[in-house]
């Protein structure tokens, strides 16, 4: 796939405008009877180091998102771009480069070769940057009325043990990663996050949900209590997902706990992410400093990314390794006596 990185940079054909590599010049001028050529060619050059770089400490990301405030750097901030723009004739089979600006080149063949090369109008590096919290976390729709149940009603018999020591998940006795409803006063554990280098859980502030009717939605995470707020999530199922609450302070009152005097101990799920990704060895699955070995044949052909086309390129190889699949598409027959015929 030829871009304006490849070594012989792109071409775009002023007349149809399509973009080729200068392995494919030839046969396109020869198809679309156009030989005249817009031409970029960018090359990466890393950034000089800083005086002062040594000195200098990276603060962490507190984001989950790359290329913007607080987020992990972008792999582009680590180079300047030296791009050259010509126009190119295609003469004799061979494209011929004229690089610009050249008095030598009428201004119409100027402006075209800038129509051709600026319709990304936008800044590439902010296309390129994004965050998982661009949204404002929404207020919960059940919060101003939020039910909260008296002991009669099946709340907790007993406003909640001033120290957060005492807290326990009530189905399981874990410690950490504790969930509050607010609305019955129970304390389950989260989802277990384990996989991802996160705490781990129980998952019986769901199960509690689930238990109770799906009726009681609202819980908040304890030890991300503070008089600056705290994490909410709400399970009902037209939310599934963070929320807000303006009464929060109100509703934590309820079950004896003062936001304004608590102070956050644990980490909020997004700081977790966040966490989980800076630490995260990418190189241990990506073989990095592995001598590895090209294969090529049936089943072993590789798709390139063309920069939106992961997952379906993840889907596709998939597809491929069914059997069944590979007998029917690829001829691949050495799983014959398991599938049967095709």
């Amino acid at each position: 796939l030829e871009n304006r990185y490849s070594a012989g940079g792109l071409f775009v054909n002023l007349k149809t405008f399509a973009g080729c590599g200068a392995d494919f010049v030839q046969g396109d001028a020869a198809r679309s009877g156009c030989a005249l050529y817009a031409h970029h060619a960018w090359r990466k050059v890393p950034k000089a180091a800083a005086p002062d770089a040594a000195a200098t400490v990276d603060a962490p990301p507190t984001t989950l998102g790359v290329g913007v405030e607080g987020g992990f750097e972008a792999e582009d901030a680590k180079y300047d771009v030296e791009k050259v723009r010509s126009v190119a004739a295609v003469v004799d089979g061979a494209p011929k480069l004229i690089a610009l600006p050249n008095p030598a080149v009428p201004d119409f063949a100027v402006a075209l070769v800038d129509a051709a090369l600026d319709q990304e109008a936008s800044d590439a590096a902010t296309d390129r940057a994004w965050a998982l919290a661009d949204e404002e976390v929404k207020e919960s729709k059940h919060a101003r009325d939020l039910p909260q149940l008296s002991p009669e009603a099946g709340g907790r018999a007993a406003p909640l043990d001033p120290d957060p020591a005492t807290w326990r998940c009530e189905a399981s006795g874990d410690a950490e990663n504790l969930w509050l409803n607010l609305s019955t006063g129970f304390i389950g554990g989260g989802r277990d996050q384990a996989a991802w280098g996160g705490p781990k859980g129980s998952n019986g502030a769901l199960q509690h949900f689930e238990a109770t009717g799906k009726k009681y939605p609202l819980v908040v995470k304890l030890g991300t209590i503070s008089a600056a707020g705290a994490e909410l999530y709400s399970y009902a199922p037209d939310e599934d997902g963070p929320v807000s609450d303006p009464k929060l302070n109100e509703h934590l009152r309820f079950w004896g706990i003062n936001a304004l005097a608590s102070e956050k101990t644990e980490k909020t799920t997004a700081e977790l992410e966040v966490d989980a990704n800076a630490k995260f060895e990418w190189s241990a699955i990506a073989e990095a400093g592995a001598k590895l070995v090209p294969l090529a044949g049936a089943g072993l052909q590789g798709l390139v990314n063309l920069g939106n086309s992961c997952y379906m390129n993840s889907v596709a190889h998939l597809l491929a390794s069914v059997p069944e699949i590979g007998r029917r598409y690829h001829g691949l027959l050495d799983d014959a006596t398991a599938v049967g015929g095709a």
